[in-house]
């Protein structure tokens, strides 16, 4: 039953983020257009989402956003009402020729991610959103070259709380 409740909770954070991470990258494009460095990113396209792993070689459009699920905890399970907590990692991938330039624009990636799913709308979708206790955790990965571009990803973790009945 934790698995399914997953699920719905990556399914969840997976259509916010198509639905509503365009408009926020075009906020933080806007916040950031007077800072001299002509840095643009992009929303990415509607195939470039995935709740799957990509392999180095075979990498959607870029930017890409992968919503993955980790570790999940049972909080209660009491007369067939089942509490549980998820750990979700988004990560968002990105390329560039620069690589100091990429770095910034992972930067900015997180940002976008981060205030689109900081929006209280969120909590709409029937799940309990939240930050992990130390606060938001973003992780930036290695630079990799591959065909003489560089790539790298930034993660965003969260958890989500699901609730719903089992058994019957």
């Amino acid at each position: 039953m934790a698995v399914e409740l997953i699920e719905d909770g990556i399914s969840a954070v997976l259509t916010w983020l198509r639905e509503n991470l365009p408009a926020e990258v075009a906020a933080v494009n806007a916040r950031h257009a007077g800072d001299g460095l002509g840095i643009v990113i992009a929303a990415p396209e509607e195939h470039s989402y995935s709740t799957e792993e990509w392999d180095n070689q075979v990498l959607p459009p870029l930017p890409a956003i992968g919503v993955l699920g980790d570790t999940s905890r049972l909080i209660s399970d009491s007369n067939g009402y089942l509490r549980t907590g998820h750990d979700i990692m988004v990560v968002v991938v990105d390329g560039d020729a620069d690589k100091n330039l990429l770095r910034r624009k992972l930067y900015r990636h997180v940002e976008a991610i981060v205030h689109c799913l900081l929006a209280s709308s969120l909590a709409d979708s029937g799940f309990t959103f939240y930050w992990p206790e130390d606060g938001v955790y973003a992780r930036y990965d290695a630079i990799a070259i591959i065909d003489e571009t560089y790539f790298t990803d930034g993660q965003v973790y969260l958890t989500v709380q699901t609730e719903g009945t089992h058994g019957s």
